[in-house]
């Protein structure tokens, strides 16, 4: 008995053991089940990679690649058209709100559907559980349907009905290489969805149930059968009305797919743009006429030797770009080289930024005389575009006429190095290098700028202007330029005394008489040609805009008609007739001018001696400038014909006489006939007056000079060169005071000297006298 109780306990603990180890064999499973369950959406939910898309402001397509695996993909949407919503869960999933990812009543009734069909003809599928099989995107077998069923719960678990609308809606085929409602709106009705009708989204919502359907000529009837049932639907549902019902039953199917827009390409390639959607701050609208225009002027460019453009546009009250087109659409000369972000080189288009500085520091007033002569620095030698000299003239004449000489001068004078440094502290960031490198060569294309850069500095200026006396915005744009408050920028009456000078500047073609309408738009411009004509620069500013044009060659080819005034400058114009009008100019910051008198001759600050003066407004900064000087108190007879000195009786008054260098007065009174050189010393008069009524050309002060040699090894000549502000006036030269002979009308003396030191001198007859010491290297 015994024996038989310990068998029967032996069985009772076998029989729990095994009934224990069943219980953690469940349970394990169970938690398998369970971990695997948590875990078994994929993390992204879909790994498919998506086209590149850019919006402009608005929200408007500008530009879509496809995918890398040729699919048209855009980006999950942010938000879904309330249209769709409707007609996508009345034809597919009527229970989507009340279900937890599987409708067993939709099961149910589709098993009856297809029993009685004797075939499959209706799935059952809800949203959720198409959007599992997409995101597997595995052959749909039972074991997978189920398996999709199973995960169709999880997805409702993570994500609210809303997203997993948009997870259908971004990733549901269309037919073809279309994927996802958004690439499918663009590429059969070419808008976006949100402006989709009600028979257009109709279409939208049964495609993906039969997606080849939408080929032209194949099975159109039945995409419009099921488009017009479903608007039957919603009619009956009252989501629309009978009359929306028979207008959009109508409405025609979408033929052939649409190419999507390409504007504003360059950007497309980007590297903070590629493989997301990029919503930025172009204008759709102005970015197509502006392409437009850049095609139009294509024909003209290439017909002389031009192939390459490319416009910038900033809005100056926000910072923000506008337009961005890069270069000439739909050509095959390097059109995929972005020229607004390439460093060419600048030519005179930083002029204006000189002049600011300068006049920040108090260097000159606008209106202030700049010397325009030939000059020769270290073996540089600057000449002017038109090859003429001025011999002086105003500031801001100078900028309008963008002559170089002036601006080499100026430069001088302010520092190479320091202007560089301002350079870079403006944004330029292509100025690397040290001052010593770019020379004076600086301010006339010796260095690389790029039309971002340029227009981003211009544009500062023109929202300094614009801001002055209120809080200043960031100068900022989803394209990334600078912003405002890390740039150096001038003072507002500065900045209003430069604008208005660029304003001055000859417009080109039917422009020329803009000043004479009052409709005409203010505008302050500045172009620029770089060395080789390689380079043609316009950059415009009113107060609404920014407009920045480049035209040449990207590969750097010149050609005589790349010129910024004609072949930039026309386009510029064009451009800025494509956009909002100003009509006003900008406000002057009078909290920032000053009230001074100037020089009636010379434009600089009155001195003691200047008569007549005016009064005139002028940056806050220039009543720091120099005085006045070029006017001198002289003694003159009774008539003001000769100059009287203590010898004379006739000495009867004084006077205030404006009086240029020799040098500059021979080119200066070319243009001015109204200058009068001081008169000679009256005859009753001693003594000699030392005066610049004359002036060496060459050699220059403490020169050390090379002659040359042969090619027999003869001994070569150096011509000295002189000028008289008397047209007729007889000179006589002397070396180290041995007599070379005389000249008249043309100063110039020959001269064949061995090294040494050597001193000139000139002596006119009215008893004017001039020296100068150079030295005598050697021969080469």
């Amino acid at each position: 008995m015994e024996i038989g109780k310990n068998k029967s306990q032996h069985h009772a603990l076998g029989a729990k053991n095994k009934s224990r180890s069943i219980r953690i064999v469940v349970y394990i499973l169970l938690i398998v089940v369970f971990t695997w369950y948590i875990f078994c959406l994929p993390n992204p939910l879909f790994q498919s990679p998506y086209s590149t898309v850019i919006f402009d402001h608005s929200g408007e397509l500008l530009n879509a690649r496809t995918a890398p695996d040729g699919q048209w993909r855009f980006p999950e949407m942010e938000e879904l058209p309330e249209k769709y919503i409707k007609a996508v869960i009345t034809f597919e999933d009527k229970n989507f709100y009340r279900h937890p990812g599987v409708d067993p009543f939709a099961i149910m009734k589709a098993a009856i559907r297809n029993y009685r069909a004797g075939r499959v003809v209706s799935g059952g599928s809800t949203i959720s559980m198409q959007v599992a099989r997409m995101s597997f995107n595995k052959p749909r077998k039972l074991k997978q349907k189920l398996l999709e069923a199973l995960i169709a719960t999880r997805l409702e678990i993570k994500y609210s009905k809303e997203e997993i609308l948009k997870l259908y809606a971004s990733h549901a085929p269309f037919g073809g290489n279309v994927v996802g409602l958004e690439a499918a709106s663009w590429r059969y009705f070419g808008k976006d969805p949100r402006h989709l009708t009600w028979a257009e989204v109709a279409t939208m919502a049964v495609l993906p149930n039969a997606p080849s359907l939408i080929y032209p000529g194949k099975n159109r009837e039945i995409l419009k059968r099921k488009r017009d049932k479903l608007l039957q639907k919603l009619m009956e549902q009252e989501v629309i009305t009978a009359i929306e019902y028979q207008l959009s039953v109508i409405e025609p199917l979408p033929e052939k797919p649409l190419p999507l827009p390409a504007h504003a390409r360059h950007l497309a390639g980007k590297t903070p743009f590629v493989q997301r959607r990029t919503t930025t701050s172009l204008d759709v609208e102005l970015q197509k006429r502006t392409e437009t225009l850049l095609a139009a002027h294509h024909g003209v460019y290439a017909a002389k030797g031009i192939h390459n453009a490319a416009v910038l546009v900033i809005e100056n009250s926000t910072g923000q770009v506008r337009i961005y087109a890069a270069n000439i659409p739909n050509t095959k000369e390097e059109e995929d080289v972005d020229m607004i972000t390439a460093a060419r080189s600048s030519g005179s288009i930083l002029k204006p930024f000189l002049y600011a500085a300068a006049m920040d520091e108090g260097l000159l007033t606008p209106g202030q005389l700049m010397h325009d002569i030939p000059v020769s620095i270290e073996g540089f030698k600057p000449s002017n575009h038109n090859k003429e000299f001025m011999g002086a003239l105003p500031a801001q004449e100078a900028l309008a006429k963008s002559l170089n000489i002036p601006a080499v001068l100026l430069l001088r004078e302010y520092g190479v190095d320091k202007f560089r440094k301002h350079l870079q502290r403006l944004g330029l960031q292509t100025i690397r290098f040290s001052g010593d490198h770019y020379g004076l060569s600086l301010i006339l294309g010796g260095a690389e700028a790029s039309l971002w850069d340029l227009c981003a500095a211009y544009s500062g200026m023109a929202q300094i202007l614009s801001q002055y006396g209120q809080e200043a915005s960031v100068f900022n744009t989803t394209l990334t330029t600078p912003a405002l408050s890390n740039a150096e920028f001038y003072s507002p009456g500065t900045i209003y005394s430069v604008f208005e000078s660029m304003k001055r500047l000859m417009r080109p073609g039917r422009e020329g008489g803009w000043e004479h309408f009052s409709s005409s738009r203010e505008i302050a411009w500045k172009t620029g040609t770089s060395y080789g004509h390689r380079d043609a620069w316009a950059i415009g500013v009113d107060p609404l805009y920014t407009v920045g044009v480049w035209v040449g060659n990207a590969d750097g080819e010149g050609h005589p008609e790349i010129v910024g005034s004609h072949a930039a400058g026309q386009l510029l114009f064009e451009v800025f007739y494509l956009l909002p009008f100003s009509e006003r100019w900008f406000f002057p910051p009078h909290d920032d001018m000053a009230d001074v008198l100037l020089c009636s001759h010379s434009g600089h600050l009155a001195g003691s001696n200047c008569q007549p003066v005016k009064e005139a407004v002028v940056p806050q900064s220039a009543i720091h400038a120099l005085p006045c000087p070029y006017c001198e108190k002289v003694f003159t007879d009774e008539s003001g014909k000769y100059l009287a000195n203590n010898s004379c009786a006739e000495i009867v008054r004084d006077t205030s006489w404006f009086v240029l260098p020799a040098h500059v007065a021979w080119y200066y009174k070319r243009h001015h006939a109204d200058y009068h050189d001081i008169p000679a010393l009256h005859q009753s008069c001693d003594g000699e007056i030392s005066g610049s009524k004359m002036a060496l050309l060459y050699p220059h002060a403490g020169s050390k000079l090379w002659l040359t040699t042969g090619l027999n090894g003869e001994r070569m000549s150096t011509v000295l060169k002189a000028v008289h502000t008397t047209e007729n006036a007889l000179v006589f030269w002397h070396l180290n005071d041995r007599f070379l002979g005389s000249t008249l009308h043309i100063h110039e003396m020959k001269i064949d000297p061995d090294p040494g030191m050597y001193k000139i001198t000139l002596l006119d007859g009215d008893g004017y006298i001039l020296t100068r010491h150079f030295e005598v290297v050697g021969r080469s």
